[in-house]
């Protein structure tokens, strides 16, 4: 997302937050998600530019991999970054006032932005590199005392109009089509690319990183979780 009273609104590339030029114009005001997650989002954008590095899935690296990700990290958080928590308010507030002007986001804080008074002048996009995501889930607990509950739940959220409404309040594609025409707005659906399903190919889902790298190729060795999170607590210093 970024400020297109500020950011050149013809940006439709992950680079202004990677490459020299945007971490120069831009410096102190580029916005990161504060997790070592964001590890994924340095390697797609390494899936897209530097393909002899041979990464399949951005959650699964090698050493060689790994290493040129947290490198690109290094180089993006020398140059002053702003970085927000799972507390969506701090992001908010920063593009509010200017403090932030683009980096990596989820919906709902462009939905906020947008339907504030004034709005904010904000473009939120699916750069081409592609983009990491995830999906809103609900799980019944195997040992749960009144699983009877849960599922009358479950049948709740994913009916058409729970569905209609949790997509617009957040800013995402409802998994029921029913939803769409229940909308207020009826191009929600078309906007959120909710049954163009090419359009979510390059959107890799998080995934927790192991060591056997997801496979059966024992030949294959990959950073774990704690290497992703002791690596992600020394790139932020």
């Amino acid at each position: 997302m970024f400020r297109n009273d500020i950011v050149p609104e013809d940006t439709d590339s992950w680079s202004v937050i990677w490459e020299d030029e945007g971490l120069q114009e831009y410096a102190g005001k580029i916005s990161i998600y504060d997790d070592s997650i964001f590890i994924a989002d340095a390697a797609v954008y390494l899936k897209a530019t530097q393909p002899d590095l041979g990464i399949e899935s951005p959650y699964q690296l090698n050493e060689e991999q790994f290493d040129a990700a947290v490198a690109l990290l290094k180089k993006q958080a020398a140059a002053g970054l702003n970085y927000w928590p799972g507390d969506v308010a701090k992001q908010i507030a920063e593009y509010t006032n200017g403090d932030s002007v683009v980096g990596t986001t989820w919906p709902y804080q462009y939905v906020q932005l947008t339907g504030a008074d004034p709005p904010v002048a904000v473009t939120a996009i699916k750069p081409v590199e592609g983009t990491t995501g995830w999906s809103d889930t609900w799980m019944l607990y195997s040992k749960a005392a009144n699983p009877n509950c849960m599922y009358l739940w479950m049948n709740h959220m994913i009916s058409p109009e729970a569905q209609a409404a949790v997509a617009e309040g957040f800013g995402e594609a409802p998994v029921n089509l029913k939803a769409c025409e229940l909308t207020e707005n009826t191009n929600h659906c078309d906007d959120y690319h909710a049954d163009d399903e090419a359009w979510w190919e390059d959107v890799y889902y998080w995934t927790t990183p192991v060591e056997d790298c997801g496979d059966d190729d024992d030949s294959t060795t990959c950073k774990t979780q704690e290497d992703w999170e002791a690596a992600w607590t020394e790139i932020k210093g």
